[in-house]
């Protein structure tokens, strides 16, 4: 049975003592994966703790967009928004709006740092 023991040296200071040899590369490789599996798992939170983004593209252009119904601008001619800084993981809800035309919904998930497109064609309404 290895035990291990404190002894004290000259300087009154106490040191850790083994009553049986112990394999030094053993308690390396212990503190080396301890080590990595720590480094893994903070690589591991920070990466999803990082926001995504939605660029969104309408056809026609010069629509509202909205996502989770707080955050709306208008588009340009062009049809695109890009919304920036959303939680990842979590499902987001896009709409999209224009005179005329049937609204657009569609919920996607957003991955950090990853930009997600969202494809709007609206149908004209028919009077």
């Amino acid at each position: 049975m290895t035990r291990m023991t404190i002894m004290e040296n000259r300087n009154g200071i106490g040191n850790l003592s083994w009553k049986r040899p112990v394999c030094h590369l053993c308690i390396t490789a212990l503190i080396f994966l301890g080590v990595a599996v720590c480094l893994v798992q903070n690589a591991a939170v920070a990466e999803i703790q990082q926001p995504g983004s939605i660029q969104v593209w309408t056809s026609p252009g010069s629509s509202w967009v909205c996502v989770d119904g707080t955050n709306c601008k208008g588009t340009p001619n062009s049809g695109a928004a890009l919304f920036s800084g959303l939680s990842p993981d979590i499902p987001h809800t896009v709409t999209v709006t224009v005179y005329g035309y049937q609204p657009f919904s569609q919920t996607v998930l957003v991955s950090p740092q990853e930009n997600t497109v969202v494809n709007a064609n609206l149908t004209p309404v028919h009077r």
